[in-house]
């Protein structure tokens, strides 16, 4: 399944970045986070096996 980081990011089991030391994240997902902030936006996907 495949869906638009964004709402993978805003999804209520995930946190501001400002807290993910509370609930840390995977390392990828934080990288695909902070890919995802570098080009704006921008059709990018994250898969959810």
């Amino acid at each position: 399944v495949k869906l638009p980081l964004l709402n993978l990011i805003t999804h209520p089991l995930f946190l501001p970045p400002n807290t993910l030391t509370v609930h840390p994240l995977p390392h990828k997902l934080t990288r695909y986070i902070s890919i995802y902030r570098a080009v704006g936006g921008t059709n990018l996907q994250f898969a959810i096996p």
